[in-house]
């Protein structure tokens, strides 16, 4: 199932839950393109303070509780929605 993330100026982002993956559609010539992208793939999470974790959390659209401080947790939460 996809569920629409954001528009943006190349195209139109998804989430596929089955997948784990985002899908980007693109038009080129008219014509729909799909192309499933693995997120955050090579992002050494573990190399991030924990407000950098929650910058590019917000920056991809994921929501992560206030409250939540951990580190492992923060980074757990952005791997749940990413992979």
């Amino acid at each position: 199932m996809l569920k629409e993330i954001r528009k943006t100026a190349t195209g139109v982002e998804y989430w596929d839950t089955q997948a784990k993956c985002v899908v980007v559609e693109k038009e080129s010539k008219g014509k729909p393109i799909v192309d499933a992208v693995k997120q955050f793939e090579g992002i050494d999470f573990e190399a991030m303070q924990v407000k950098e974790l929650k910058e590019f959390a917000e920056q991809h659209g994921i929501d992560i509780p206030k409250s939540m401080t951990k580190k492992e947790l923060v980074i757990e939460q952005i791997q749940a929605v990413g992979v």
